[in-house]
């Protein structure tokens, strides 16, 4: 693979971030640092985070609820795994059945990945199934989701007037 292409990265991380662990938050500090330093980066602190995934090519997440609205963009994901790290964690969640897993085993290949997960997408038949039985095969990019919500409001609210 040609790692020679070269990337706009957008970092957005949780607000809590670093909150419960102090080692992780000077790690995010210094992510922010690097960054700022670079003028192909953009760290975003405040905002909706759904705006922007019709603006990116592939996502990377820990593991965020926020993958899961993803989903709706039919875009490639990866995902850092540290699932093992949760004490008494029995399973993972589904979510990561649809995104390649980031791990110390494969970090080192990293931009090799990205590449390959852009220019094939490689579990878009696996995001399919999950956003199916996730969020339903309704048209997030054109509002039917937010046009179904609305309307089972205005009827429960008909409903409960005419009671």
């Amino acid at each position: 693979m040609d790692n020679s292409r070269e990337y706009y990265i957008l970092y957005k991380p949780h607000p809590n971030t670093g909150y419960n662990d102090k080692e992780t938050g000077k790690i995010n500090q210094k992510i922010m640092n690097l960054l700022d330093s670079y003028e192909s980066a953009k760290v975003i602190n405040s905002g909706d985070i759904n705006a922007l995934y019709e603006h990116i090519d592939i996502a990377i997440f820990d593991n965020s609820a926020i993958a899961i609205d993803y989903l709706s963009y039919n875009k490639p994901m990866l995902m850092t795994d540290f699932f093992y790290k949760v004490k008494d964690r029995q399973n993972r969640p589904m979510i990561v059945h649809g995104a390649v897993m980031l791990s110390e085993n494969n970090i080192d290949d990293l931009l090799n990945l990205i590449q390959k997960e852009i220019e094939n997408d490689t579990l878009k038949e696996n995001r399919e199934r999950l956003k199916r039985y996730v969020l339903g095969d309704l048209d997030y990019q054109n509002g039917e989701s937010t046009s179904l919500f609305i309307s089972t409001i205005v009827e429960l609210i008909e409903k409960r007037d005419s009671l």
